[in-house]
Order: C-alpha cells, then sequence, then structure tokens
C-alpha cells in the first residue's frame, strides 16, 4: 500500500520532469533507452530472497517495492507519452494504442504461462523466483534499446514547451470535467483488474488447493485480450471512417 502511494504522488512529478527534457535524443526517448537497465535491477531485487526475518524483512521489500516503482515511472511514463509526440493524428494515435495494448497482452499470456515452469527449473538454486525476474528482465532489456532506435520525436519548437510551475498541470485539468470522467472509470477498472489478479493466486492455492490451474486461469484471462483488442481497433477504425462520410457525418 505504501509503494502505491508512493507510485501516485511521483507519476505526476515524473511526468513534468520528463516534459522539461530537452536533449538530441528527444523529450521522452532518453527515459526508454536509460531507464532500462535500472528497472532491470529493481525488479531483480524485488524477487531477491533476504536473510531477514520479521522488521528487516518487511524493511527490504519496502525499499525494493519502492525502488521498482520508482524506476517503473522514469520509464512507462515516456513510453506512454510518446505516442502523443511521435504523430498529432487521432487515428495513428489510437493505432499505436491498439499495437501496445496487443503486444502487452502478449507479454502478460508469457508471463502467466512460463513463471511457473521457470521458477520450477530455477529451483534448485534457492532463488527460483529471482532467476526467473532476472530472465524476464534481460528480454525486457534487450528489446528497450530496440524501441529506442525504431522511433523518432519531431523537432523542439519554440512553442513547445512546458509549464513552468507544477501549479499550472493542475490549472490545466481541475476544470476538465472529461478528463476526471475518464480517470474515474480508469481508477474503477484498476481497482477490478487489482483486486482480480492479486487474488486469483491465493484463490486457487488456498482455497481451490489447486495451484498450479492459477497458471491456466491467467493464461486464458491474458488470452482474452488478442481477441478483444483487434476488435476495439477494428470498430475503431469503422466508427472514424463513418464519422468522415461527408452524408453520414451530417
Amino acid at each position: 500500500m505504501v509503494a502505491s502511494i508512493w507510485d501516485g504522488a511521483i507519476d505526476p512529478l515524473i511526468g513534468a520532469v520528463a516534459d522539461r527534457t530537452r536533449s538530441r535524443f528527444g523529450r521522452y526517448r532518453p527515459y526508454i533507452l536509460f531507464g532500462s537497465v535500472p528497472l532491470a535491477v529493481s525488479f531483480c531485487l524485488l524477487y531477491y530472497k533476504p536473510p531477514f526475518q520479521g522488521t528487516g524483512l518487511v524493511v527490504w521489500l519496502l525499499a525494493t517495492h519502492i525502488l521498482l516503482r520508482t524506476a517503473y515511472a522514469i520509464l512507462n511514463i515516456p513510453f506512454m507519452s510518446l505516442n502523443a509526440r511521435m504523430t498529432t493524428s487521432s487515428s495513428e494515435r489510437s493505432t499505436l494504442a491498439g499495437f501496445r495494448m496487443l503486444f502487452a497482452t502478449l507479454a502478460g499470456l508469457t508471463v502467466a504461462y512460463s513463471t511457473q515452469p521457470l521458477v520450477a527449473r530455477f529451483a534448485g538454486t534457492g532463488q527460483g523466483f529471482m532467476a526467473t525476474a532476472a530472465v524476464l528482465a534481460l528480454l525486457a532489456t534487450a528489446l528497450f534499446p530496440i524501441v529506442f532506435a525504431a522511433t523518432r520525436e519531431p523537432p523542439m519548437e519554440a512553442s513547445d514547451h512546458a509549464p513552468a510551475r507544477l501549479r499550472d498541470y493542475w490549472d490545466a485539468v481541475r476544470a476538465n470535467r472529461a478528463f476526471w470522467a475518464v480517470m474515474f472509470a480508469v481508477a474503477l477498472a484498476a481497482i477490478c483488474a487489482t483486486a482480480w489478479s492479486k487474488s486469483v493466486l491465493y484463490y486457487f492455492k488456498y482455497y481451490l488447493a489447486d495451484e498450479g490451474s492459477s497458471r491456466l486461469a491467467l493464461s486464458l484471462n491474458a488470452a482474452s485480450g488478442l481477441v478483444i483488442i483487434p476488435i476495439w481497433m477494428i470498430d475503431r477504425k469503422s466508427t472514424r471512417l463513418n464519422s468522415s462520410h461527408p452524408y453520414r457525418s451530417r
């Protein structure tokens, strides 16, 4: 809970810092390149089994969790914001968002299906979860430089500047009812998704006494996105084409 509150508090700050970034690589791309290694290290540390008990164990887990949340925000917020920098076209942004969600679903399916077998394979090391985390972290770290190299941001313009004060961000959104409606819906969706994803492993292990089946449940849940997301992308494109028709738009 503390780490989640910390995450929510630093996200706007990291977004503000990224907005103010000026470099030859662009505004957001440097964070994708240089933030990948700290994220991988913090991810592995989160799954390291330390020789602590009681308070020492809680402090270690809290510290590594906060470190992971910070490293994740430093990379993920610029990554998520890159769509808006790469193109000003609403349709292209929707397509990019759809493909990002599709591949995120594939990643979730891979993790859900492979985690338990990998942990079992590395169990003899005494650090099965950390070894599994290291494998996944290495794969992710190898991909982020490709993302950096394959994307481009438009040149900075004189009018392309961030607000001078953090307060200006709040002033820009506080009266935006549409923004707060979307945020409320996103918050509800996050609550539902978190409640389900965080409890399913415990439900299968302690209530159904069938821990192995949780792998199938998580995999099927992730696989459903492979069906739903393309349908959303096709429907979004169809709606856009219909709305742009000169007669239908009237």
